[in-house]
């Protein structure tokens, strides 16, 4: 892809552009064919109105207080005035599509499926840095200045410095397959049979156990104790500590798992009683289910590996009566509030390079 800015005011620029072989050039040619019509206008008018014409969709973006970034297909970064709702600069300098960008420093860091990562100074948008790559990059994330994570379509993550050299990698990410809140932490249980404890305010890593030979299917939290449950049909029970305390075998395989009070339904037939520690014949009714999803604070999601929390805020707002303190102990509300507190009452927040958590203001 091309690298420079021209500021013409005449066609040299696109007669340049058009002798090249990029992937834009020919999309560009592609989509024209009467140029002499705009031989007044601006280049940089003419490039943009171009790509418009052929469809080059915006796939990523980021905001700075002056401008807004977007990254397009065909390896096309447009930056936009906030103020004037104009576009100020168009940058060619990706042969593909535009994967991440991010804002670091007054530079654009971008990545592309041409399998490079680029750096741009924001303002004179000329070259600062560029990686070429084994593999092709799907995301991006800066902790700092010195330290960018780069997602590849393998599912490594590597890192890179401020100059773009290669730092270290870390080869596997293993998905998470169930989350609970505890007071004051986060259960988190992986499908490689570990359970892990986060810290809820700022998703430290507190402790790690392995429990299970396989995945975990589902963790809860219940008087003081957790309870894990794996896809080799085996229920732990733990303390806060991750310290086993009992362990029970299931001659059924469990689907479905959730909890629903002093119960936790392991299939149809099979429910775990969480005062006795002992799995009987039975099922829940749907009057009491739908009376827990009425009362419900938070909802947990899973995709791809990751988990979402979408906390019902405005439920949690409300003077908190009978009805949800007979589901929600007062340890567990304070930690939801704890959880909300320590994102700045931001809609979305990145904790590290491996959590998002979102608030939510109600569930559709």
């Amino acid at each position: 892809g091309l690298i420079s800015i021209y500021n013409a005011t005449d066609l040299s620029f696109v007669k340049y552009l058009l002798i090249k072989t990029s992937t834009i050039v020919k999309a560009i040619k592609k989509a024209s064919k009467n140029i002499t019509e705009f031989q007044q206008e601006d280049a940089k008018f003419i490039v943009h109105r171009f790509a418009r014409l052929n469809g080059f969709p915006a796939i990523v973006c980021k905001s700075t207080e002056e401008s807004i970034i977007f990254g397009h297909i065909a390896g096309m970064i447009t930056v936009w005035d906030k103020k004037k709702w104009k576009n100020e600069e168009l940058i060619f300098t990706h042969g593909k599509n535009i994967t991440g960008i991010e804002i670091v420093d007054n530079t654009i860091i971008s990545t592309s499926m041409s399998s490079s990562i680029r750096k741009n100074d924001l303002f004179t948008k000329q070259l600062i840095a560029e990686c070429k790559l084994d593999k092709r990059p799907l995301v991006i994330y800066t902790v700092s200045a010195d330290k960018i994570l780069i997602g590849l379509e393998t599912g490594e993550i590597q890192i890179y410095d401020e100059k773009l050299n290669f730092v270290k990698r870390k080869e596997r990410i293993v998905p998470v397959s169930d989350l609970c809140i505890m007071p004051k932490n986060i259960a988190v249980a992986s499908r490689d049979g570990e359970i892990s404890i986060l810290d809820i305010k700022n998703m430290k890593l507190l402790k790690k156990v392995k429990h299970h030979k396989k995945s975990i299917q589902g963790v809860f939290y219940y008087n003081g104790r957790l309870i894990t449950i794996g896809d080799n049909s085996t229920i732990c029970f733990l303390d806060t500590e991750l310290n086993e305390l009992k362990r029970v075998e299931l001659e059924e395989k469990p689907a479905k798992l959730h909890q629903v009070k002093k119960y936790i339904i392991i299939t149809s037939n099979l429910v775990l009683d969480l005062q006795n520690d002992n799995v009987i014949k039975g099922e829940v009714s749907k009057e009491t289910e739908d009376e827990i999803e009425e009362t419900s604070l938070f909802r947990i999601d899973f995709s791809h590996g990751d988990s979402s929390i979408f906390v019902n805020h405005d439920r949690l707002k409300r003077e908190i009566n009978s009805d949800i303190g007979a589901h929600y102990p007062m340890e567990i509300i304070n930690s939801i509030h704890n959880l909300i507190e320590s994102q700045d009452n931001m809609q979305y927040k990145k904790i590290n390079p491996y959590s998002v958590l979102r608030q939510g203001q109600s569930f559709k």
